[in-house]
């Protein structure tokens, strides 16, 4: 019916891309050394974790680390930096070189809250 509607033939032919290769280069020595391009440049990946072919014949993938302190996206909305477990949430500016140090004579929160209630 559709072919009588559009005026064309109904066609066999297979789709003219469906058995092209993909043309991404994923094996791991490439996305190794984005990893580490990303790493030195400052860039923001989406997840602290990628996925390589480490043989380029074999349709086998690994997953791999972008290097500790990879700046990442939190939840679409915050940027944080790569740990070995993953993209944490943000507990300061991820800009903030200091991230984690107190400053010399201030408590963390925790602390402070604590410190707190024991008054009481």
């Amino acid at each position: 019916l559709l072919s009588i509607v559009c005026g064309a033939p109904a066609g066999n032919e297979p789709h003219p891309r469906g058995h092209e290769p993909d043309p991404k280069d994923r094996s791991c020595e490439k996305r190794d050394a984005d990893a580490k391009e990303a790493h030195k440049n400052d860039l923001t990946v989406e997840y602290c974790n990628y996925h390589c072919k480490p043989d380029k014949d074999v349709d086998y993938y690994t997953e791999k680390m972008y290097p500790v302190g990879t700046k990442c996206v939190y939840s679409n909305t915050k940027i944080s930096r790569c740990t070995a477990e993953g993209c944490p949430y943000p507990t300061e500016s991820a800009d903030n070189e200091k991230k984690g140090k107190e400053e010399p004579g201030q408590e963390s929160k925790g602390e402070e809250e604590k410190n707190n209630k024991t008054d009481e």
